[in-house]
């Protein structure tokens, strides 16, 4: 599972789609792409910097989803062994309790 999370990384343009920030699974931004003429074309270095702070949120949230599903498959995955698991054992339980008794035992309806 940590593989899994490990390899995890979300990219999400901002809303000019000038500026793609990537996120890894822990929310940690690993690159950042920036559009030639991205810097001239805003006004302000607010702006830009909005820019950059809207894909970063949006790409942080993408990355946290993608991690929460991880988990939750992975839990999920874990729990249906153990259900069959314990299935098979009830199983060969019940095979075994079948294969002891003693039938001539038994009364049977009609007998």
């Amino acid at each position: 599972m940590l593989d899994q999370i490990d390899r995890i990384r979300a990219r999400r343009p901002s809303p000019t789609y000038r500026v793609i920030p990537e996120v890894d699974a822990m929310g940690r931004l690993t690159d950042l792409y920036i559009a030639p003429g991205t810097l001239e074309s805003f006004a302000s270095t607010q702006e830009l910097v909005a820019d950059i702070m809207a894909a970063i949120q949006e790409s942080t949230a993408d990355a946290m989803r993608q991690h929460e599903i991880t988990v939750s498959q992975e839990l999920v995955a874990g729990k249906m062994a153990t259900i069959r698991e314990s299935a098979i054992d009830t199983a060969r339980q019940h095979e075994a309790a079948i294969q002891n008794s003693d039938w001539s035992r038994v009364s049977w309806p009609g007998s």
